[in-house]
């Protein structure tokens, strides 16, 4: 842990501790100053079970680091480290005296350890914000490929990813602008020089709320991968079966990439194929529409998801509408 009480009830970081007597701010009992050549200043418990709220978890010289980094770029009246929310039992990296809880996530957990643990804030009122390792980002000049790992970190209401970048102990603002794919975002990457930059980030969501339409090259890599599986029961491959059409000749408006494919886990052409096929079967039901999408599970914290559902099915509709007049016109 890097924080513990001192003899007058302060708060003190352990990279500025003075050798003395600390007690831990969660159960209350002594614990031990460590400063060494080798390791992180850091404070101990004499046994790891003196603690019986000790949720701190074994972590890397680079997690901790970019706990001192994060915390650094705030001034120490605004955010404190480790700062303990008995009410969920929850500690987060730093804490913002404006509600807002930082988490740095240096390692792929689960998804819903993700999900709790943000929901967990929410139910306190404290807005949190994930950070992932940049070193594991797929970059390549002004775009960005996610896992579904680092997809669930993003910060919803601002679509921006935040990052730490380990090697030059610098924090990274990965602000979305265009939706690519279903994992493939245009990004503005921003480097971070102080708090207040992250708290005007987060109230600048920069992301166009226009469509586009994948590519030939982007829809053959998708079919071939389709191919690859060897199934006939593949979602794409039975659909465009099912609807007469051509794996080779996708029409476009099968090939929309809507805004809010950032909330959906799956390929925009495998859902709108199968959103097709439920229609043209006369076959529609809500329910079976919502499993479909595969919607993202942090996208439930944000908005609930038969309303998110509802509300992609009119905006695909609408566009894809659009789109086919024009077919018909040609």
């Amino acid at each position: 842990m890097l924080v513990a009480l001192n003899d007058a009830g302060e708060l003190i970081e352990a990279n500025r501790a003075l050798p003395g007597r600390y007690t831990c701010p969660i159960c209350n009992r002594p614990v031990v100053l460590k400063k060494g050549k080798v390791k992180l200043p850091h404070f101990a418990h004499q046994t790891l079970k003196d603690c019986f709220m000790y949720t701190y978890k074994k972590e890397t010289v680079a997690h901790i680091e970019g706990k001192y980094c994060l915390y650094d770029l705030f001034h120490p009246s605004t955010c404190f480290m480790e700062y303990y929310l008995s009410s969920i039992e929850q500690i987060p990296d730093c804490y913002h005296t404006s509600s807002i809880a930082f988490e740095l996530q240096m390692s792929v957990i689960p998804v819903s350890h993700i999900v709790t643990r943000t929901s967990g804030y929410n139910s306190i009122g404290v807005e949190v914000i994930w950070i992932a390792k940049f070193e594991d980002i797929k970059i390549n000049d002004t775009q960005m490929k996610l896992t579904h790992f680092q997809k669930s970190l993003i910060h919803l209401a601002s679509n921006v990813l935040f990052a730490y970048h380990t090697q030059l102990k610098s924090f990274f603002a990965l602000q979305i602008i265009r939706v690519l794919n279903h994992n493939e975002f245009e990004i503005k990457i921003i480097r971070i020089i102080n708090g207040e930059a992250i708290l005007s980030i987060i109230n600048d969501n920069q992301l166009k709320l226009t469509h586009r339409v994948l590519s030939k090259i982007e829809t053959k890599k998708h079919i071939q991968n389709c191919l690859a599986k060897k199934s006939v029961l593949q979602p794409t491959l039975s659909g465009l079966y099912q609807l007469r059409i051509d794996h080779r000749n996708i029409p476009e408006y099968l090939r929309i990439v809507i805004p809010e494919q950032i909330y959906i886990d799956k390929h925009p052409i495998e859902w709108q194929v199968e959103l097709m096929v439920m229609i043209h079967n006369q076959q529609f039901d809500f329910e079976k529409w919502m499993n479909c999408l595969k919607l993202s599970e942090q996208s439930n914290l944000l908005i609930s998801q038969p309303e998110l559902a509802l509300h992609i099915l009119k905006v695909y509709q609408h566009i894809s509408n659009q789109m086919r007049a024009l077919m018909t016109e040609k």
